[in-house]
């Protein structure tokens, strides 16, 4: 059993001395120790273990490689300077005269509402029953362990996670959820996630139940202490993300 009994006890801060006291051994068995785990009897292993705060089975399983995420690169940099380009001319372009016919034309602004379309970026949607590993897929997918996870149900919110540069001006807090009246409503009473909703400061403010740093989603996200809460969904902004979203659906 190659169990890390050196990088467990420097995670826990904890020094061979104080390690070799509580176990009561010498100092010079806990240097051999964990230069060689797999000589280490199962009762001496179990209380060093219990000592560290690491439960048995998680050391004795396979290490878990580190995240890497994925690079999917830049491919919307020429469809970005296009829309761009359009943006401007239209900014450029002397206003035109609201015309009182049955059946105005577009204008100008309802152009430039339309590319706010064409610049939104695909989204990548995880759905699934209870602790079907959502979570865990979009952390590998992102690089990073952000998102709660468990070995029961976690999350229990719909979750946006949106590259950083997505964040409006307006928005200085890593995470922000909000409650179910954040979203529309058609006339038969159903929610339409509009995701430019987003993007409402105004609408954000209203219905945010609670916004700060990756620990709010850990703590009003999932099941547990805090279910009471009227949460319903998540927007997280990560710098991981390069030219993505990701939406988790619980």
């Amino acid at each position: 059993m190659n169990i890390d009994l050196l990088g467990y006890r420097q995670n826990a801060g904890m020094g061979q001395v104080e390690v070799a006291n509580a176990l009561d051994i010498s100092k010079m068995q806990v240097n051999l120790y964990e230069q060689a785990p797999d000589t280490v009897p199962m009762g001496l292993l179990v209380k060093w273990l219990q000592i560290l705060g690491i439960d048995l089975a998680t050391a004795m399983s396979a290490p878990i490689p580190p995240l890497k995420g994925i690079d999917p690169g830049t491919p919307y940099t020429e469809l970005y300077r296009k829309l761009n380009l359009l943006n401007q001319y239209i900014g450029d372009t002397p206003p035109v005269d609201k015309l009182d016919i049955p059946t105005p034309p577009a204008t100008p602004h309802d152009f430039q509402q339309q590319l706010k379309l064409y610049k939104q970026k695909p989204n990548v949607v995880l759905t699934g029953g209870f602790d079907a590993g959502k979570s865990h897929m979009a952390n590998a997918l992102l690089g990073s362990k952000n998102l709660p996870v468990g070995y029961q149900p976690a999350t229990r919110v719909i979750t946006f996670v949106r590259h950083i540069e997505d964040r409006p001006k307006w928005c200085k807090e890593d995470v922000l959820i909000v409650n179910e009246d954040f979203w529309l409503k058609d006339e038969k009473g159903k929610q339409i996630i509009d995701l430019l909703l987003l993007d409402d400061q105004e609408r954000c403010e209203k219905y945010c139940v609670h916004a700060g740093s990756f620990d709010t989603l850990q703590k009003y996200g999932v099941h547990g202490e805090y279910e009471d809460i009227a949460a319903h969904a998540a927007v997280v902004y990560r710098t991981h993300l390069t030219s993505k979203k990701v939406q988790q659906a619980s």
